[in-house]
């Protein structure tokens, strides 16, 4: 299969269960690639500035409880 419309044909032949596990693993894999490029990106300082900036924010009282 070398393209996303015969992934998608080939999905639909599936039985449901199948189908329902293979949404699962979908899933599972999605987050955890977001979770490897949200880690990626606090390790590289991506962050840091809105970091200070909230914590500036906060302690200068312009925040607000939730």
């Amino acid at each position: 299969m070398s393209s996303v419309q015969e992934i998608e044909e080939a999905i639909k032949t599936l039985s449901p269960s199948d189908q329902e596990k293979l949404y699962i693993w979908m899933d599972e894999q999605y987050a955890r690639a977001v979770d490897e490029a949200l880690e990626g990106a606090v390790q590289s300082g991506v962050f840091d500035d809105r970091i200070r900036q909230a914590l500036a924010d906060h302690a200068s009282g312009n925040t607000r409880a939730l």
